[in-house]
């Protein structure tokens, strides 16, 4: 499934989140768990102290994707 966050608030804590996912989760073709250089890739283009204003995810596990949901539902970001 296809996921467009919007405002991510606690990046670190969303990609500690998706380090725990049982499926891959791609951005830009590439999986983002445990790719460390690509989240500081992410980070770097955001200023400091300011939220991510948008990253698209594609994650194929069902559960995966629900405990994304309520991460963002949690309020550390909105899910378009």
């Amino acid at each position: 499934m296809k996921v467009t966050l919007v405002d991510i608030e606690q990046p670190k804590t969303l990609f500690h989140l998706l380090d725990t996912f049982k499926g891959p989760v791609f951005c830009g073709g590439m999986d983002l768990r445990n790719n460390q250089d690509l989240k500081s890739m992410i980070c770097g283009m955001t200023a400091p102290g300011k939220s991510i204003p948008q990253l698209e995810l594609t994650v194929p596990e069902a559960g995966d994707v629900s405990r994304l949901l309520r991460f963002m539902r949690d309020g550390c970001g909105t899910a378009a």
